[in-house]
């Protein structure tokens, strides 16, 4: 009689650490699993040249899973920045930078879950104009509507 009820006690224990632990593990085994959507980057649009400026990086991820990380590309040849996490699906991650030249940038985001599936390239415009940033203001607004004409904008050196 003491066995059955040893036993019984073990067996229900083992099924109680199993529930425990599968209900608390999101695991995804059907292969649907869909990547991060674009990050959203915030910070600075018009730096002063040289002064180091925080921007903010963050991303849902439509299965809920945690972002791995977040790779950056400032647009000035400095190579791509890795925030390395995890974080939690939207929670922001930050890093600092500054521009050495009287540039326009395109400050390039995307972001890589914890299964390895990664975003699209988001994108923020910055604004560092050879000629006073004023006197363009209308041309900035329209290569913030149109990013090809940005482009084309960054190219000339306007």
């Amino acid at each position: 009689m003491r066995k059955k009820i040893l036993i019984g006690s073990l067996v229900a224990v083992a099924i109680l650490i199993l529930v425990t632990t599968t209900s608390a593990v999101n695991v995804n085994f059907n292969g649907d699993n869909q990547p991060p959507d674009k990050p959203e980057i915030h910070g600075q649009t018009h730096p002063i040249v040289g002064v180091e400026y925080e921007y903010t990086f963050s991303a849902i991820d439509p299965d809920g899973d945690d972002i791995a990380e977040y790779i950056v590309d400032w647009g000035d040849d400095t190579g791509e920045e890795t925030i390395t996490g995890p974080f939690a699906s939207g929670e922001p991650a930050t890093a600092s930078h500054a521009w050495y030249e009287k540039e326009n940038y395109i400050l390039r985001c995307k972001a890589k879950d914890i299964w390895g599936y990664e975003s699209e390239w988001s994108e923020l415009f910055i604004w560092r104009s050879k000629n006073q940033q004023s006197q363009n203001i209308w041309l900035q607004r329209l290569c913030e509507k149109l990013p090809l004409l940005y482009r084309l904008v960054h190219i000339l050196g306007w």
